[in-house]
C-alpha cells in the first residue's frame, strides 16, 4: 500500500470503531437527548448535499507530535462523496454507487478500487460508506452501533463512547455543532495514551 493510502487509511479507520450504549440516563435529560436528536435528525434530512473544508490536527503522544493536514470534502445524497487531503500529502477518495476510487496525486489518474489490491477496494469501499453515514448524520444508521450523549446545549455536543477498550483504538468521539446546529464544526477522537484526532470544519454550503 502506498505510504499515502496508508496514512489516511490508518485516520479513516479511527473513525469507524464500533461503540456502544452510554450509563442510564434519567427521565429529564433523556427526553432533552431525544429532542436534540430530533431536532438534529430533521435539520439533517432536509440537506440533499454539504460542502465543506477542514484543518486536521493527528497528535500521537509517543512521537509527542502533532501532524496537521488540510482539504475538504463533498458530499451528495444518497451516495456520493468526495473526500480530499490537500496538503501535506495529497489524497483523493472518491465513492458513488457502492463503488471507490482513490488517487495520490493532484493529476494522476483515479485508481478504481482494486487498482492496487481487493484488500484496498475493500477499505476504500467501506470507508466511503461510513463517511458519508456520519457526514449526513444519519442517526437511524450510526445508533445501530453506536449510543449518543448528550454533553451540552449551547453549543450542542454529542458524544460517543467506546464499549471495550483495546489497543490503538479511538475511546471516544466528541462531536461540536454550530450555534444554529445546522453544521458539524469539530469531531474529536480520543486514542489511548493521550492520542487524539481533532478535525475542524469550516465555510461549509448546503444544498436542499
Amino acid at each position: 500500500m502506498r505510504p499515502g493510502l496508508l496514512s489516511c487509511t490508518v485516520l479513516f479507520f479511527a473513525l469507524f470503531f464500533c461503540l456502544v450504549k452510554p450509563e442510564g440516563l434519567s427521565a429529564a435529560a433523556q427526553y432533552a437527548q431525544d429532542e436534540r436528536l430530533t431536532e438534529l435528525a430533521q435539520k439533517f434530512s432536509r440537506i440533499s448535499g454539504i460542502r465543506s473544508s477542514f484543518i486536521q490536527t493527528n497528535y500521537v503522544s509517543f512521537m509527542d507530535e502533532k501532524i496537521v493536514s488540510a482539504g475538504f470534502f463533498e458530499f451528495h445524497k444518497p451516495d456520493r462523496l468526495i473526500w480530499q487531503y490537500d496538503t501535506p500529502v495529497f489524497f483523493r477518495l472518491e465513492y458513488a454507487g457502492g463503488k471507490a476510487s482513490f488517487s495520490n496525486a493532484p493529476s494522476g489518474p483515479q485508481q478504481p478500487g482494486g487498482a492496487g489490491s481487493g484488500r484496498e477496494a475493500e477499505i476504500a469501499a467501506v470507508l466511503g460508506r461510513n463517511l458519508m453515514q456520519w457526514i449526513a448524520l444519519d442517526l437511524k444508521a450510526i445508533q445501530r452501533d453506536y449510543s449518543v450523549r448528550l454533553v451540552d446545549e449551547a453549543p450542542l455536543r454529542l458524544r460517543f463512547e467506546l464499549k471495550k477498550s483495546s489497543p490503538g483504538a479511538i475511546q471516544n468521539i466528541a462531536l461540536k455543532f454550530s450555534a444554529d446546529r445546522a453544521d458539524i464544526q469539530e469531531v474529536l477522537l480520543e486514542g489511548t495514551d493521550g492520542d487524539y484526532i481533532l478535525l475542524e470544519f469550516t465555510n461549509s454550503e448546503h444544498y436542499e
